[in-house]
């Protein structure tokens, strides 16, 4: 699913969006997101943003929604975030990552301090 077939899902399920100013904004909002999300996407909306008062999402709806999901990507593996580089360290790094390269970094300096010791 692509940008353009996500955004008529939107208003298939939801009913076309009443201002073009808005539509114009999904479009542009929805054209930055990637396309792997969209299918995960459909079943949050489906679940939690009822039809039932007739409101079509809005990007902080959709915004949300894509917050909401990265959590439950990540515990079923389909979003694998990378360590940042080290210019990079205000980046979002979860514990046990952060852990596992601490973990490793001691190990190798543990080896190495070893291997200086025997020699």
């Amino acid at each position: 699913m692509n940008w353009k077939e996500f955004g008529a899902w939107l208003e298939g399920y939801y009913g076309k969006y009443p201002r073009r100013q808005l539509k114009e904004d999904i479009a542009e909002y929805i054209k930055d997101v990637p396309e792997a999300d969209f299918p995960s996407l459909v079943g949050y909306l489906k679940i939690n943003f009822s039809t039932q008062y007739n409101f079509t999402p809005d990007i902080a709806t959709l915004e949300t929604a894509r917050l909401d999901m990265k959590p439950k990507r990540q515990a079923i593996g389909l979003y694998k975030p990378t360590l940042p580089e080290p210019e990079a360290r205000s980046m979002d790094v979860e514990v046990g990552q952060l852990m596992q390269v601490v973990l490793k970094k001691v190990s190798i300096n543990r080896e190495e301090r070893e291997k200086d010791e025997r020699a």
